[in-house]
């Protein structure tokens, strides 16, 4: 969405952004979850969203100018990805236990796009994503979790020496925590083929 405002009228045009992945902020995320904690992980997105103003540097309207330039963008889906990618900014390279905790507590281990974006996906039988890898940063280093499916689903650690057996997510979340691993991005494969 583009938005021009001038003192004497305003115009919202729509524009389409084209994105490789969905950008959130870990500061947002832990503020979403602490503020909903019965919400689910689709909820949380959705929520982040709609709290972001418009702005960013562009020639935008502020909120104490006129409600009706204070609107949110909508966002949404053209179509299917195979992969949904989820970019978590972080305040600093190194953040606070806390910080990671509250996080890594926020993250799901599946997603309905459907309820993030607010749409039905065209040509899809199911908006269900399943998560299949997070690649997480930690002291100039970074480290990455996977979902082998050859061993059932069991999670693996890649890091720059060695491959070792996680176990499940809740392994994972726990070996985030533990080790002060930043999840940095994540990996959301779709349940069900994309149409052509």
């Amino acid at each position: 969405m583009w938005l021009h405002y001038n003192h004497q009228q305003m115009s919202v045009r729509p524009s389409v952004l084209l994105q490789f992945f969905h950008l959130v902020a870990a500061q947002g995320l832990r503020k979403a979850a602490a503020s909903s904690p019965s919400a689910c992980f689709e909820e949380l997105l959705a929520s982040m969203d709609a709290a972001v103003p418009i702005g960013n540097g562009r020639n935008a309207a502020t909120p104490n100018t006129s409600s009706a330039a204070w609107q949110q963008p909508q966002c949404s889906l053209l179509r299917r990805p195979a992969v949904f990618t989820l970019a978590i900014v972080w305040d600093s390279p190194q953040a606070p236990s806390e910080s990671i905790r509250g996080t890594v507590e926020a993250l799901g281990s599946e997603v309905d796009l459907s309820g993030v974006f607010g749409t039905p996906l065209k040509g899809a039988t199911s908006a269900a994503y399943k998560l299949r890898c997070v690649v997480c940063y930690f002291g100039h280093h970074y480290l990455v979790f996977a979902a082998n499916e050859a061993l059932g689903g069991t999670w693996l650690s890649f890091d720059d020496e060695e491959v070792a057996v996680v176990g499940g997510w809740a392994e994972v979340c726990r070996a985030m925590v533990a080790r002060r691993l930043q999840p940095s991005l994540l990996f959301y494969e779709g349940s069900s083929p994309v149409a052509q």
